[in-house]
């Protein structure tokens, strides 16, 4: 189970970012936030993981900038066919063409089939956050942590198995409350809580919100999301892209 903890936190970049030599700060002005659901996700990966029983190395993830709901799946490999399979099957089947996707530098999300696929299949712009400042997929990054720190929890009986807990660990995830929009990502996109049993909740005592219809969740979402880039401003939250 220490092994498997430790490829976690090795795996997220906001785990590690305070033990790397930082670039200076830059102060620039941050993305101005979407306005819908699925106009904008961060992707990212999280791994090297321990080799599962069933092969897989790595998690993919994505998240959506507007509603924070994130998707992740396990997967054997980190390569760029990995990369548009996973845009194909898990973004644009279910929520359509995106208009951005935010990324790192790494090899999957730069390569020919990747970018190839973005631009001229899709017509989506791909930003990639620049080698000194990888903090500017924030987004990703942060969930990248929760997710992991959740997984962990699932699978700490079956760390060999650790893949089969990702489904239970993003339940949990879609249904806690988010900093940024001050609701859960279900409800956001759905205007209600998700019926779930309690041992899928994180820090059920802090979830207990009124329910709101969609429509105010989402301009709710739409407040909340522009106060946190106003916040963001003035902290200097960088947003570099080469």
């Amino acid at each position: 189970m220490t092994k498997l903890v430790q490829k976690i936190v090795d795996g997220c970049v906001v785990c590690q970012r305070n033990k790397k030599e930082k670039a200076p700060r830059t102060q620039v002005t941050p993305l101005e936030p979407p306005s819908e659901p699925f106009e904008r996700w961060g992707m990212d990966f999280i791994g090297r993981m321990p080799v599962s029983e069933s092969g897989n190395k790595w998690i993919l993830v994505a998240i959506d900038h507007f509603s924070k709901w994130p998707i992740a799946k396990a997967v054997p490999e980190a390569s760029a066919k990995t990369v548009v399979e996973f845009i194909k099957e898990n973004l644009v089947a279910s929520f359509g063409i995106p208009k951005e996707i935010i990324t790192d530098r790494g090899t999957a999300f730069t390569a020919m089939e990747t970018e190839t696929y973005l631009k001229e299949t899709l017509g989506t712009r791909h930003l990639r956050t620049s080698a000194y400042h990888p903090q500017a997929n924030g987004v990703t990054e942060r969930f990248n942590g929760l997710l992991g720190s959740t997984l962990r929890k699932i699978t700490e009986q079956d760390p060999n198995n650790w893949d089969k807990g990702v489904h239970r660990a993003l339940l949990a995830c879609r249904a806690r409350r988010h900093e940024a929009t001050k609701a859960s990502p279900f409800e956001v996109l759905f205007g209600k809580r998700p019926a779930i049993l309690k041992r899928d909740t994180i820090d059920e005592g802090k979830q207990k919100t009124p329910d709101m219809s969609q429509e105010e969740a989402r301009e709710s979402a739409r407040v909340n999301l522009k106060n946190q880039k106003k916040k963001m401003e003035q902290i200097g939250e960088p947003r570099i892209f080469k």
